[in-house]
Formats: C-alpha cells, sequence, structure tokens
C-alpha cells in the first residue's frame, strides 16, 4: 500500500484477514460508481463469486480447439456446491458467431 500511497493511486482495502468481495464491490460502487466489473478468472474465483451472488450473467467463449489434460480444471470449482445435487440455473440470454472458430454464449444467472 506503501507503493501506491506514493504514486497517489487510490485503492481500496476489504476485509481483515481474506478479501471480503462483497464489501470490495460495495466500496468500488460508493466511491468510484462502478456497479459492473469483468472477470476472467479461474475455477476457484468463479466459484467464489458465484456463491456470494456476484455474478449476475456468464459469457462463455468456444474456440475451435481441442486440449486434452489429466488435471480437473473446471469453470467453477467449489467444495461447498456439488454441482449435481444444487446446480446454478442459467438463462440463455444470447448466442453469437465471433468468426469462423469461436462462438459467443451470454447466460443469465437465475438461481
Amino acid at each position: 500500500m506503501d507503493f501506491l500511497k506514493e504514486r497517489n493511486i487510490d485503492y481500496i482495502v476489504a476485509g481483515v484477514k481474506h478479501v471480503d468481495l462483497k464489501e470490495a464491490m460495495e466500496k468500488l460502487n460508493l466511491e468510484y460508481k462502478i456497479n459492473s466489473i469483468r472477470v476472467d478468472s479461474g475455477g476457484i474465483l468463479n466459484a467464489v463469486l458465484l456463491n456470494e451472488g456476484l455474478a449476475n450473467e456468464i459469457h462463455v467463449l468456444i474456440h475451435l480447439e481441442l486440449v486434452g489434460d489429466v488435471n480437473k480444471d473446471s469453470i467453477f470449482i467449489s467444495k461447498d456446491l456439488n454441482p449435481l445435487n444444487n446446480p446454478i440455473k442459467l438463462k440463455l440470454a444470447h448466442i453469437d458467431k465471433l468468426n469462423d472458430d469461436m462462438v459467443w454464449i451470454k447466460y443469465d444467472i437465475i438461481g
């Protein structure tokens, strides 16, 4: 934070030991009038945002590439949410072909 202060760069503090994402979003809205953010992240942060009710839509880009691996990466990773017992309901809001090889799908989160 000293680095930011020395350069007169604004910052917010949200949470004590860990980042409190709800508090951070509230501060961004109150202090900077930000009411929408884009997050390109991995499965853990995606799960936290979904579990905390901080996401209201999901965008998925499908690229024409097949990649094989042995790990278990996922759009969201959460031991608190079992997708088979507690699925997140989505509603298709938009689909578009961006070029010959890519499809953009937007879903609204409905519950």
